[in-house]
């Protein structure tokens, strides 16, 4: 016998630890083994010697009886059909490449009416659906729900536990009630040639649940937010009291595209939770209940498209991809990871009855491209030092589709997900995400339009849809919205002024402490009048008017920053610096803080010092009730001119709580709660704020003012102003404050409508721009500033609502469905028309456990959902 030679890989049960245990058992029975390139001799004399005895081993064919010829090599001698005999033990029929799985799970907290879906791996020679399922439930032991099963269903024990289930997804039942459930898995062999089932021939998987089956949560506003979506208009009664009804169209369901997004709360970012939601009980942040949550929050709405952000790599290979399979969805390509340490990204699946995966794409959007089309933004990024680095360091991906429809191929869908950078200082920066989403969006479908022409030997006339969503970090105000839903983002928008002065490492503002350190007592107490600033401004040349822009836009970020850590502290969604609070002047204190490594984006002190001084206000560290009035020019309520009216006139001095009990339960707004607060502050303290109000609003408008007068310069050249960019509002025309005005009247292009109507032509934006470069116009305006446009009508089907995220001290609205009403321009249809959205649950249902994530709630985000009709070429032209 050769040494050298090596003997067939057995494949053995986890039970067996020599050839011996595999051996010892029944004739006829299974031997299973993988195929190699030695003789047979040589394979059954190295068995022999590691069984230590004196045994005979042949192998011959079961139908003639006859030996295997000696000289075969194991990949022609091992083969089905074959017997392997065993002198003295047994004989036993060969079995190639056996169907075997080495473990089982069953991920998710087990709760009763929550199917579980059990998940497989170490597969070999099989997959998923060559294997048996079946469900056990300890019949002893295990509480009241292992007294007795329904006598309707079988119950077959073994090894002290009941048969309950069958199927790779159980349901567990009342009757499951504190009883501890067992999946198993059984590799089943493919049939025989006769057509008959062959018998198995490795043992099953199997896995306890470690916990036992418990009642699961009402739900009650989260059920009645998808009861809602599919409600009959002509009801008018409901049975639960957080129905909010809507008017959903008269037409079939099934003619329409459902989508959802969702951030789902990544586990990955648990060692944070404590801080961020230190109501949140170990309990509801078990990411198997939550997951579970999760995943009813999909099958109530059953979606055509499900787009996720922050999904864990662990849970969507172990809980996402078998319980979406087992509700009917297919995954879009695999989870698109960020670029970071942490593991976790965004995922797509859809319903696999509808639709079908024709091409998957991921992309970066750390840089502008590789697109040709983007020179200009990454030239422009590069001349940014800090926004440079800022980009080499965030992690953001976007996960783009194509999806075909199963049946015929008159429509098709682009999809793009995404979960843009979350630093509220970075605002600039998710502007460009945006954008650069938006292209890569674009470019797939114009390139899938060509591939279909090509294919068809003509123009194709398919209509190709497309939707953007995810969890953008941008509120309805904010530039990075307002950029999606209006096609433009003009050089004068303050978002390039506040995102400026972001630095990432919070580099500008340890500057600013150790500015503020040496400042001098004279010097701290000075304040800057607005009428000096205004002189000083008319009388300089163009070098220092443009300092001086420089020096706005980090004023203007500075006055951002402090205005917003002050009120995070005030509201206690960010804990105060915890430095003893000095004696002496207000420049004294600020000092002793900034000195104890305070700045203006972690300490109140710092903050509200920075805040009055670039405000031209008299020196000091408090400022009573500013968590109450939103920053100038970030408000959505139509009303962003009456913070005076917010904080003076609304009288009776009614505290949140009453506004709550007044209105009644579920229905008072997070707006109307800080009104009321607001309401409380003295005559001095209301008059503060709108002193503040004020300055932060002459700043914006003569940051506008300074803008406009750089595009008047290049319009020459460019042909761009702000007029054109911004949609045709001057300056001064209502689409800004007067800079004489006290900044009581700030501007009005801030707002977005509640439900945004869509718009009929993208003409008017466009102004006849036909080209690819002026569809897609990026031109460098002043030191720090973009002139922005987009070419696609894209509408947010569910409007701009006051908040889809809500935890503890921040309520804001972040994640968005757009769709391109037009189609892309084209004239044989394409575009998607919204025709109704899931509503939010009311405020008390939100607020019962403080805030998101909660026991009925398991993110800090709610899904949105959102159904669409395709248009016409003829309702495209109308």
């Amino acid at each position: 016998m050769n040494p050298n030679l090596k003997p067939y890989t057995q494949q053995t049960s986890q039970d067996c630890h020599s050839p011996y245990d595999e051996l010892a058992s029944a004739d006829q029975s299974e031997y299973s083994a993988t195929t190699t390139a030695t003789t047979v001799t040589g394979s059954l004399n190295d068995v022999a010697a590691a069984l230590s005895g004196n045994v005979l081993l042949s192998l011959v064919d079961a139908a003639t009886e006859e030996p295997v010829d000696e000289a075969c090599t194991n990949l022609e001698a091992w083969r089905a059909g074959c017997l392997l005999v065993v002198g003295g033990i047994g004989r036993y029929r060969v079995r190639v490449n056996a169907p075997y799985v080495a473990s089982v799970a069953a991920a998710g907290h087990p709760m009763v009416g929550y199917p579980l879906v059990g998940c497989a791996t170490g597969m070999q020679h099989c997959t998923d659906d060559d294997l048996q399922w079946r469900w056990y439930r300890a019949s002893t032991g295990a509480g009241a729900g292992a007294e007795a099963a329904s006598e309707s269903r079988e119950s077959c024990t073994v090894h002290g536990l009941d048969l309950v289930g069958e199927g790779r997804a159980y349901t567990p039942t009342c009757h499951d009630l504190g009883c501890v459930l067992t999946v198993e898995a059984t590799a089943l062999p493919p049939p025989r040639d006769n057509g008959q089932d062959d018998v198995q021939c490795c043992p099953p998987a199997a896995a306890r649940m470690s916990r036992t089956v418990v009642t699961a949560p009402p739900r009650l506003a989260a059920r009645a937010r998808a009861a809602a979506l599919d409600s009959d208009p002509s009801s008018t009664a409901s049975s639960s009291p957080y129905c909010v009804p809507i008017v959903y169209p008269s037409s079939s369901r099934s003619s329409r595209l459902r989508v959802m997004t969702y951030n789902v709360l990544a586990d990955a970012y648990s060692h944070t939770w404590g801080a961020m939601y230190p109501y949140l009980t170990p309990e509801m942040a078990d990411p198997e209940r939550r997951l579970l949550l999760a995943m009813e929050d999909v099958c109530l709405v059953a979606p055509d498209v499900v787009a996720l952000q922050e999904v864990d790599r662990k849970w969507y290979h172990a809980f996402w991809v078998p319980q979406m399979a087992a509700a009917g969805y297919a995954p879009v390509g695999t989870l698109t990871e960020k670029t970071g340490l942490t593991r976790e990204g965004c995922a797509m699946f859809c319903r696999s009855d509808r639709w079908k995966v024709a091409r998957v794409k991921s992309v970066g959007l750390k840089e502008a491209g590789p697109m040709p089309g983007e020179e200009t933004t990454a030239a422009w990024v590069r001349t940014q030092p800090h926004l440079c680095h800022a980009l080499s360091k965030i992690s953001t991906v976007a996960q783009l589709a194509v999806l075909e429809p199963l049946e015929g191929k008159e429509v098709a869908l682009v999809v793009a997900n995404t979960h843009l950078f979350f630093h509220p200082g970075a605002v600039h920066l998710r502007c460009l995400q945006a954008r650069w989403l938006l292209r890569h969006a674009d470019e797939m479908r114009q390139q899938y339009r060509e591939e279909l022409s090509t294919s068809e030997g003509k123009v194709s006339k398919a209509a190709i849809g497309l939707v953007i969503c995810g969890d953008f970090n941008g509120e309805p105000s904010d530039g990075v919205i307002r950029f999606i839903a209006r096609g433009q983002l003009g050089a004068g928008d303050s978002d390039w002024a506040l995102g400026s002065v972001f630095r990432w490492g919070g580099t500008s503002s340890r500057a600013a402490a150790a500015e503020l350190i040496a400042l001098s007592p004279g010097e701290g107490e000075l304040c800057d009048g607005r009428e000096s600033q205004v002189a000083a401004h008319e009388g300089s040349n163009a070098s220092t008017q443009m300092q001086d822009l420089d020096s706005r836009h980090q004023r203007l970020g500075r006055m951002a920053a402090s205005w917003r850590a002050a009120a995070n502290v005030e509201q206690g969604a960010r804990a105060a610096c915890g430095v003893v609070q000095p004696s002496g002047s207000p420049l004294a204190i600020a000092q002793a803080h900034a000195r104890a490594g305070c700045t203006f984006k972690t300490c109140t002190a710092v903050a509200v010092y920075t805040l009055r001084r670039d405000a031209g206000m008299s020196p000091s560290t408090t400022l009573p009730g500013l968590s109450c009035v939103s920053y100038p020019g970030l408000d959505t309520n139509g009303d962003e001119g009456n913070i005076g009216n917010e904080v003076e006139e609304i009288g009776g001095g009614s505290a949140a709580a009453d506004v709550v009990a007044t209105r009644g339960a579920g229905i008072a707004t997070v707006r109307e709660v800080e009104t009321a607060k607001a309401a409380e502050l003295t005559a001095a303290e209301s008059a503060e704020l709108v002193e503040v109000a004020a300055a932060v609003r002459w700043e914006l408008a003569a940051h506008r003012s300074s803008m406009q007068a750089l595009c008047d310069e290049a319009e020459a050249e460019a042909a761009l102003t702000l007029v054109d960019i911004d949609g045709g509002r001057g300056v001064n025309d209502g689409g800004g404050a007067s800079v004489d005005d006290g900044g009581l009247s700030l501007a009005s292009d801030r707002q977005l409508c509640v439900q945004q109507p869509i718009s009929g032509s993208r003409s008017a934006v466009d102004g006849g721009a036909n080209n690819e470069s002026e569809r897609w116009a990026a031109r460098a305006v002043g030191p720090c500033a973009m002139n922005l446009r987009h070419p696609l009508t894209l509408v947010s089907a569910c409007g701009f609502p006051e908040w889809t995220n809500f935890v503890d001290g921040f309520a804001g609205a972040l994640d968005y469905i757009f769709a391109d009403a037009e189609g892309g321009g084209t004239d044989v249809g394409g575009g998607l028309r919204p025709v109704a959205f899931m509503p939010l649950p009311p405020l008390d249902a939100v607020t019962a456990e403080v805030a998101l994530p909660s026991s009925e709630f398991p993110s800090d985000h709610l899904p949105m959902v959102a159904d669409f009709e395709w248009t016409s070429a003829d309702a495209v032209k109308t």
